[in-house]
C-alpha cells in the first residue's frame, strides 16, 4: 500500500447489499412462468447481448465511480476513485484519495493493482462509457502505465441503458442523483461534482477534515447509488419483451385489460399512465399508487373514462410484483375508414360517406361532390382498440384529423396470445419512439 495514496475501505452490511442488489432482468430458468397457459418461451427472451438482459449481480460485479477536477483528462486530474466489490460474500467500498496532484501516477498504479487482482471483474457505472473509462484510459496512457484490461472490456453503463426511459420516469434531468431521488430520496450529500472541485482545492489548502468527509461522502453515495438504481433495469427488461400474455378481457364497458406475467427477478410495483397520440404513446410514472381496474378512474389527466375519447384514448400500465396489467380503451361504436385514392371517389354530403366513381352514375349530380382526402371515407361500426402501427392492417379514425388510429380485432383475437403479445410489443415500441 502506498502511503501517499490513502485508501479508505468500508464494509457495507449484508442487509444493506440485499436491499440494494436484488436479482433483476432475467427469465425464470424453467422457460415458462408458473400458473400461466402462455406459449411464450425463453427463445423469445431478449438476447444476452442486450445490456438490460443481465445475470444476477455476482462476485465479479464491481461498481466504479471517479471524481475529477474537470471534464478534460488533459487539463484536469483525478482526486478520488471509488470501487464497490465483493469478497467471500461480503461487500466492501474502497476509496482511493489523491492528497497531492503530483501523486496522480501513484493513484493510478494503486487502482491498477486492484484490477490486476480482479482481472475477470464486470464493471458497472453511470455514464462511464463516455467519461470515467475514457478518462482513466487516457491517464494511464499519459503516464506510460499499462491500462488495466478491464477498462478496455465491455461494461454496463446504467445511464445508457436507462436514458431511453427518461420521459417515462418524468425526469427533466438525468443525473445519478436524480434517479436516486426518484426511487428513495434518501441521499444525504447535496453537492454536485462541479461543486466539489472547489471543496477539493480548499482541502488541499486547509487540510480541513470536514472538507475531506464531504468529498468521501459524495463518492460513497454515488457508488451505492449505482446499486440503488438497479431496480430500474426492470423497465428495459419489460419493454424488451420479458413478459408472457396470460389473458385479455373486457372487465367493464369501454375498457380492455391485458394481463401479463413478467419475468423479472426484481419485481417492481408502480403505475404508469398516459395517452396515445397518433402513432406514438406517452406514458409516465404516476404519483398515485392505487387504481381499481374494474371501475373507471377519476383522474382527469389519464383520459380513460368509461366512454373513451376516440381522438385521445388513455392508457394505464400497472406493474405489481411479477404481474403487469395493461388497461386500454375499448371503443364500441362507429369510426371512419378512409380510402387513399380519393380522386376516384365522390362524396355524398347528405349520407356523410364516399362512393366509388363507378357507382356515382346512379346518384344525382346535385347530391354529390368530388371527394377530398378529408371526405373520402365510410362509416364502420364495431369494436375497436387503439393502435400505433398503421401499416399492418386497416385503421379507423374518429375524424379526418386522424389524431388516433384504431383497429378492429377479429373475434378470436382475445384468445390468441401470440397476436396480443405482438400488439403489446408494438405499443411498447411506440412509447420509446421519438
Amino acid at each position: 500500500m502506498n502511503n501517499n495514496i490513502p485508501v479508505r475501505e468500508t464494509e457495507v452490511s449484508v442487509q444493506k447489499m440485499k436491499d440494494l442488489l436484488p436479482y433483476y432482468g432475467i427469465w425464470k430458468q424453467s422457460g415458462q412462468s408458473e400458473n400461466t397457459s402462455s406459449d411464450v418461451y425463453v427463445s423469445e427472451c431478449p438476447s444476452s447481448n442486450d445490456p438490460s438482459y443481465m445475470k444476477p449481480v455476482s462476485e465479479k460485479t464491481v461498481f466504479l465511480d471517479i471524481e475529477t477536477t474537470g471534464l478534460s483528462s488533459r487539463s484536469s486530474h483525478l482526486y478520488l476513485i471509488g470501487i464497490l466489490y465483493s469478497k467471500e460474500d461480503r461487500w466492501f467500498l474502497r476509496q482511493y484519495f489523491l492528497t497531492r496532484p503530483s501523486f496522480e501516477k501513484e493513484l493510478l498504479t494503486e487502482v491498477g493493482c486492484f484490477f490486476t487482482e480482479h482481472p475477470a471483474c464486470e464493471l458497472v457505472h453511470f455514464n462511464g462509457s463516455s467519461f470515467d473509462l475514457p478518462y482513466l484510459r487516457t491517464k494511464y496512457d499519459f503516464y506510460g502505465l499499462d491500462c488495466p484490461s478491464v477498462l478496455l472490456k465491455k461494461s454496463i453503463d446504467l445511464m445508457r441503458i436507462l436514458k431511453p426511459y427518461r420521459r417515462i420516469l418524468g425526469l427533466s434531468s438525468f443525473r445519478l442523483k436524480d434517479l436516486q431521488h426518484f426511487l428513495s430520496g434518501n441521499r444525504i450529500d447535496s453537492f454536485s461534482g462541479k461543486d466539489l472541485i472547489s471543496v477539493y482545492h480548499d482541502y488541499l489548502r486547509l487540510a480541513d477534515p470536514k472538507l475531506l468527509e464531504i468529498l468521501y461522502l459524495h463518492n460513497f453515495e454515488d457508488i451505492l447509488g449505482l446499486a440503488e438504481i438497479l431496480p430500474l433495469l426492470s423497465l428495459p427488461s419489460f419493454f424488451n419483451g420479458c413478459f408472457a400474455v396470460r389473458d385479455a378481457d373486457i372487465p367493464s364497458h369501454g375498457l380492455c385489460r391485458i394481463t401479463m406475467d413478467t419475468f423479472l427477478r426484481f419485481p417492481v410495483t408502480h403505475i404508469l399512465k398516459g395517452n396515445f397520440t397518433g402513432n406514438h404513446m406517452e406514458i409516465r410514472f404516476s404519483e398515485k399508487n392505487k387504481i381499481r381496474p374494474e371501475t373507471k378512474t377519476t383522474d382527469t389527466d389519464t383520459n380513460t373514462d368509461t366512454e373513451p375519447n376516440p381522438d385521445a384514448p388513455g392508457i394505464i400500465l400497472k406493474l405489481s410484483g411479477n404481474l403487469a396489467v395493461l388497461y386500454l380503451p375499448f371503443y364500441e361504436g362507429t369510426l371512419l375508414s378512409f380510402f387513399s385514392d380519393y380522386k376516384n371517389y365522390w362524396f355524398l354530403p347528405e349520407e356523410d360517406r364516399a362512393i366509388h366513381k363507378s357507382l356515382a352514375q346512379f346518384t344525382s349530380r346535385t347530391c354529390r361532390e368530388k371527394a377530398t382526402a378529408a371526405t373520402c371515407y365510410q362509416h364502420v361500426a364495431g369494436n375497436f382498440l387503439p393502435c400505433t402501427d398503421t401499416k399492418s392492417g386497416p385503421c379507423f379514425y374518429a375524424s379526418s384529423k386522424k389524431q388516433q388510429a384504431w383497429f378492429r380485432p377479429e373475434p378470436d383475437w382475445f384468445s390468441d396470445h401470440k397476436k396480443i403479445r405482438s400488439y403489446v410489443n408494438d405499443l411498447l415500441t411506440a412509447v420509446l419512439r421519438k
